[in-house]
C-alpha cells in the first residue's frame, strides 16, 4: 500500500486557487469531481463556479477535518476512499485536481477512458 503522505501537495493561496479556477471551463451546471481534497481550498472555490462539488478523499484525518468543514454546505459531498477504486454513479462530470504526483499516471487512465468525464482539469507539481 502506498503511503499517503508522500503524495500530498498542498496549495495555500486563495488568490492563486481562484485564478487557476477561474481560467478553467467550470459552469453553474457543472458537477465536479475533485481527486483529493486535501485541506478544502480548492474544495471552497469550486463550490462557487459549480452546481455540485464531490470530493473523493483517501487520507482519514484529512477526510474528518472535510466533513465538519463542509457539513453545512449542501454543494459539497466529502466521500472517503481511493479515486481509483471510486465510480461516479451520475450521467456526466469534471474532474478536478492538485493531482498526487506518485499515481498521476494511474489517474488519468482511469478518467481519460471514462466517457461520462466531459472534461478535466489538473494541477501538477513541478519537479
Amino acid at each position: 500500500m502506498r503511503n499517503i503522505k508522500d503524495t500530498q501537495n498542498f496549495l495555500h493561496s486563495k488568490e492563486l486557487v481562484r485564478h487557476l479556477i477561474g481560467i478553467c471551463n467550470i459552469k453553474l451546471d457543472d458537477v465536479v469531481i475533485e481527486i483529493g481534497p486535501g485541506k478544502g481550498i480548492i474544495t471552497n472555490e469550486l463550490a462557487h463556479k459549480a452546481r455540485k462539488v464531490v470530493a473523493i478523499e483517501f487520507d482519514e484525518e484529512l477526510y474528518e477535518k472535510l466533513k465538519n468543514k463542509f457539513q453545512s454546505n449542501n454543494k459539497v459531498d466529502i466521500i472517503y476512499g481511493d479515486i481509483l477504486n471510486y465510480t461516479p454513479r451520475i450521467p456526466s462530470y469534471c474532474g478536478f485536481s492538485n493531482i498526487p504526483f506518485n499515481i498521476t499516471s494511474e489517474i488519468l487512465n482511469k478518467f481519460l477512458s471514462d466517457k461520462k468525464n466531459e472534461k478535466m482539469f489538473l494541477i501538477m507539481q513541478y519537479e
